[in-house]
Order: structure tokens, then C-alpha cells, then sequence
């Protein structure tokens, strides 16, 4: 027994061990093959996240500064200074550009963003705290302006505006902004009025992306709709990038720059139509290769190890319930029926242990029902031997009495014995279940003749047979219980005499048998009860009309049966439904 547990132990440990090394050897190949697409598919991940993170700044940038500037539009003083005229008065244009100017001075102020802010009237006007014109040429006749009110584009800006009739006070680079400017139209007519313009500072712009780091080699750069950088790190590797890479090739693509491999990923902002560039070189560095490598060994160990503890306490736990288990079994492959498995704690051997009881208990159980049942079998054959041997005697010992009244010539006596040994005769039928109409008949009438006897004129009866049917073939003992029936239940309970008349005819496939009676009748209540336990083949309190009920239903189905009903002259009717089953075969070789 213990060779055979080692056995089983030492199959499960190879087994587990070699699972577990195959496991690991597989995926410590499979993962060293895709190791450097992982990392590729990584930095392109960060690297897009950094890229959605910068989108959402620079339009978060370019969104707020272009509601602050909505929202100046809509001040009642500087409308009032896009409305002036040539033929506004003096005082009153003077007035207005006094408020003009402090309501400029106080958003200046707030939006650190800008190095000043513009007003530019459709009639050539203009006026700012920051701005002055270098030249006398209108300013609403710069392309910067006509581009700005004149396209459909509803957010204009412009990077390194150069060439343009404006300076600032301020001391600062045309590399280091880019101009945003807002149309201003008529709020009823939708007419141009004129517009807003701000220097937008790239170093506010910077300053949100220094938050952001990629992979030490990468680099994160803007470039406007023409391909002109906007924003980018000091690196001479952003103006070695070609501007129609990103309309010739899908996101990401790879370029080389520098003699080394670039993975390029970006993003079109839909508000700017700028585009945020991310770069990221594809070669990686050897050392994260033997890192990954050592700790694969490091793993494979821990688990190898782990995995041989676990097996030698999960076979431990398996093979000593199973051991146990199979002993109790050999007892009962023996004979021995009263062992009894107990549990070990072992939850998937202790429901083969539950269920082994339960076969146990089954087998017990089956054992005793078959000695009970052969127990009953052989009484109810001796019972039936019995049964049959009691009628023979009663039969002889009448005829014997039929004999001696005819001896003594007791006319009544001997009618009478001689009617009830017919009855019994007919009864036992030779064994048979089926016999021809007429013999049933007799039997039925010599019951009639025998109650006749006793109850004399109080009973009166009469058959209306169709003689053609005399010889078909019909089930024993079924006139007689309903005669049984009408007589004690109907002509009995009556004051004065009752006729009771038994009416057999056929009705197309199948023959009709009425016993009609004039006796007391039958309530409603207890019409239905009767035809609801007939029904439902319960028994009732007429056993005999149950009993042929029973009979015809398990014969020939429940198209046929008995059913009671109200004589409308009084009394009751008992109504037999039997299948025509053509002539008996005695009457055909008769």
C-alpha cells in the first residue's frame, strides 16, 4: 500500500514539475521574443498620453485666452469704440477711448498670458496700452488682419508674425509669441466691426510643458499649419524633421534621423490646426534585457521550488482518503454491506465517500425490498391458490345441495340453489376475462332471480337485448354490479315496488349497456361527486361500479367507462360504454 501511494505521489510531482518547467520555458521565450515590441508598444503608449496631456494644455492655452477675449468684446465701451464714426462727436470718441484704454489696462493685467492687446476698428482705427503702428499704412489693411476677418477659420493665429506695421513696448522677440486675433461683429446685422489682437507668450506656453518628461532620448515639439516650428526643446533634431512626413504616412511611422531609428506619433489639435509632435528613438538599451532576464531565473526558481512543496502536500492529501476509500470498497466487494465511509477532510474524496455510503445505503435498502417482495410474492400465490380453491369447493358443495332439494322435491330450494350455482359458475368464467353477451346475461338474471327470491313483489325487472349482439365478445362480470347497484340504492330505499330494466344495444364501434331504475333517484351533489371520482378513477363508495369502471378504463382507455345519470320519469340510469369486439371466439367455433 505505501509502494503504491509513492508511486502516485512521485507520477503527480513529475507531472506538476513538468507542467511548471514547460510553462515557464515556453513563456520565458515567448517573452523574450516580444520583449522589444512591448517596449516599443509602452513608449508609444506614454508617449501618446504625454501627446493627449500637451493637446489638451495648448487648447486649454489657445480656448482661454480666446473666451477672455470674447468676453472683452462684449464690454460696453470697447463696442462703443468699434461703432465710432467719422461723424462721432470729438468729445465723445475722446471719452470712449479713455475707457477703452482702462478697460484694456485691467484685462492686461489679468492675462499674464499676452504681451498686450490690440483693438483694430473696420474703419482704420485703433488703439492699445502695448501696441503702436511703426508706419502711418492703416492697420486693417494688414494681411494678418484680412486674413483674420475675411476666412472662415474661427480660431486665426499666426506664429513668428513678421513683416506686420506693429511694435510693442515691450522688449521681447517675434520668435517668442504667436498672434491670436479675434473678429468682432455686429451682434443684429453680423456686420465686420473690426478686431482683437494679442501676442500670445510661447514661454507661458513652455513653462506647462516642462511638467512633461518622456524617455530621456525623446522630445515633444509643436508645428503650426504650415509646418513652422511653434514651440520645441533646445535640440538640433526638431529642424531635421520634414514637415510632409505627417502628410505622406499614417500615425505612428518610423524615420531616421541622425543615423538612428525614430518612432514619430502626433496629434492635430482640431481648434489650432497645430500639430503636437512626439519622437522617441526605437533601440534600447541591453542592460533592461539581462534585468528581465535574471528575474525570469529568479522566478522560475521560486516558482519550481514552490510548486514541488505544494504537490507533495496536495498528494499527501489526496492519496491517503483514496487509499482508505478503496479498502472500504474491497470489504464490500466481499459482502461486507455495513461499512461506512467517515469523512478525512478532503472535500472532492469526501463526496466519492458521501456517495459511496449512499450506494452502500442503496444496495442495503434493494437487498431487504427484494426478500419483502419475494416475502409477498409467495403469500399472494398462496393466497391465490387459495382464492381459487374456495369458489370450486363453494360450487360443489351447492350443486350437492341443488342434488338433495331435488331429492326431497324442494321446488323453490332447488330454483334457487341452482340459480346461485350458475352464478358462481359463470363467475369463475373458466378463468377467462372475456366471454359472449348472453353468457353475461345469465349471469346477470340469475342474480335478478336470486334477489327476486328475497324481495318478491317489490322487484320487478326485464331485459331489452338486441339479439345480434348475443354472441360479441364482452367483458365478464359488468351487467351485475350496476344491476347490484340500482337494486340498493335505487329500488330499496323506495316505498312500494320498483322495476329495474336493463336496455343493450349498439351505438356504431361500440355497445351500449343502460340499467334503468325507478327507485329514490340520485341528488345533484352526489350525481357529481360520483362523476368526478369516476373520472378521475378515485373510488367511490360503489366499489362494484368503480371496479368496472376500472376495468373498462385499463382495457380499453378512457374513451370507455361508466357514467350515472338523473331518469327524468325518476330514478337513475347507469350507463356502460364497451368497444364491439365482434363474435366471441367460443360462440365462432361453436
Amino acid at each position: 500500500m505505501f509502494q503504491r501511494n509513492t508511486t502516485l505521489r512521485l507520477r503527480l510531482l513529475i507531472s506538476v514539475s513538468t507542467l511548471i518547467l514547460v510553462c515557464i520555458a515556453v513563456s520565458s521565450y515567448i517573452g523574450n521574443r516580444l520583449y522589444t515590441s512591448t517596449l516599443s508598444e509602452q513608449n508609444q503608449s506614454y508617449t501618446l498620453q504625454l501627446l493627449d496631456q500637451t493637446q489638451r494644455n495648448l487648447d486649454t492655452y489657445v480656448l482661454s485666452t480666446q473666451r477672455q477675449l470674447s468676453m472683452l468684446a462684449d464690454d460696453p465701451s470697447i463696442r462703443a469704440f468699434f461703432s465710432i464714426t467719422s461723424e462721432t462727436d470729438e468729445a465723445f470718441r475722446l471719452s470712449n477711448e479713455s475707457e477703452a484704454r482702462d478697460v484694456l489696462r485691467t484685462y492686461s493685467a489679468h492675462m499674464s498670458q499676452v504681451y498686450g492687446l490690440l483693438l483694430t476698428a473696420e474703419s482704420g482705427r485703433y488703439i492699445s496700452n502695448e501696441f503702436y503702428r511703426v508706419t502711418k499704412d492703416p492697420l486693417h489693411k494688414e494681411s494678418w488682419y484680412l486674413a483674420a476677418t475675411r476666412l472662415e477659420s474661427p480660431y486665426p493665429i499666426y506664429s513668428h508674425p513678421i513683416q506686420r506695421n506693429l511694435r510693442n513696448w515691450k522688449n521681447y522677440s517675434i520668435d517668442d509669441v504667436v498672434m491670436l486675433t479675434y473678429p468682432v461683429r455686429d451682434t443684429k446685422t453680423n456686420l465686420l466691426l473690426g478686431a482683437i489682437s494679442v501676442d500670445l507668450r510661447l514661454d507661458e506656453l513652455a513653462n506647462s510643458f516642462s511638467a512633461l518628461h518622456t524617455d530621456q532620448n525623446g522630445i515633444i515639439f509643436v508645428l503650426d499649419q504650415t509646418g513652422e516650428v511653434v514651440y520645441a526643446p533646445s535640440t538640433p533634431l526638431v529642424y531635421r524633421v520634414r514637415p510632409e512626413w505627417f502628410q505622406q504616412m499614417k500615425e505612428p511611422f518610423t524615420a531616421q534621423l541622425s543615423g538612428r531609428y525614430m518612432t514619430f506619433l502626433y496629434s492635430t489639435s482640431l481648434y489650432t490646426g497645430w500639430k503636437v509632435i512626439g519622437v522617441f528613438p526605437n533601440d534600447t538599451p541591453p542592460q533592461l534585457l539581462v534585468v528581465m532576464q535574471r528575474s525570469i531565473l529568479i522566478v522560475v526558481a521560486i516558482i519550481l521550488l514552490f510548486g514541488i512543496i505544494m504537490t507533495l502536500i496536495l498528494t499527501d492529501t489526496i492519496t491517503r482518503p483514496i487509499s482508505y476509500l478503496r479498502q472500504l470498497m474491497l470489504q464490500a466487494e466481499c459482502g461486507d454491506l455495513s461499512v461506512h465511509y467517515h469523512p478525512r477532510n478532503s472535500m472532492d474524496v469526501d463526496r466519492l465517500g458521501t456517495s459511496f455510503n449512499t450506494m452502500i445505503d442503496r444496495i442495503r435498502s434493494l437487498m431487504e425490498t427484494v426478500i419483502a417482495e419475494q416475502q409477498h410474492k409467495r403469500k399472494a400465490e398462496i393466497d391465490a391458490l387459495q382464492a381459487q380453491i374456495n369458489p370450486h369447493f363453494l360450487y360443489n358443495t351447492l350443486d350437492t345441495i341443488h342434488w338433495m332439494a331435488k331429492d326431497y322435491q324442494a321446488v323453490d330450494i332447488e330454483n334457487m340453489v341452482s340459480a346461485l350455482t350458475k352464478l358462481f359458475r359463470l363467475s369463475l368464467a373458466g378463468g377467462q376475462e372475456f366471454v359472449p353477451l348472453l353468457q353475461e346475461i345469465d349471469h346477470a338474471k340469475n342474480y335478478l332471480y336470486i334477489q327476486k327470491v328475497r324481495y318478491e313483489d317489490k322487484l320487478n325487472y326485464r331485459f331489452e337485448v338486441d339479439e345480434s349482439l348475443l354472441t360479441c365478445s364482452v367483458l365478464k362480470l359488468m351487467i351485475q354490479p350496476l344491476v347490484e347497484n340500482a337494486l340498493y340504492h335505487g329500488i330499496k330505499p323506495k316505498l312500494g315496488n320498483g322495476n329495474i330494466t336493463v336496455r343493450i344495444f349498439r351505438a356504431d364501434a361500440a355497445i351500449c349497456f343502460e340499467v334503468i331504475d325507478d327507485g329514490v333517484g340520485i341528488t345533484p351533489e352526489r350525481l357529481r361527486q360520483i362523476d368526478e371520482n369516476l373520472s378521475n378513477r378515485e373510488q367511490c363508495s360503489g366499489f362494484g361500479i368503480y371496479n368496472v369502471n376500472e376495468r373498462l378504463v385499463m382495457y380499453f382507455g378512457p374513451a370507455y367507462g361508466v357514467r350515472l345519470r338523473q331518469n327524468p320519469s325518476g330514478g337513475a340510469i347507469s350507463s356502460l360504454i364497451h368497444p364491439y369486439l365482434g363474435n366471441s371466439p367460443d360462440e365462432t367455433e361453436a
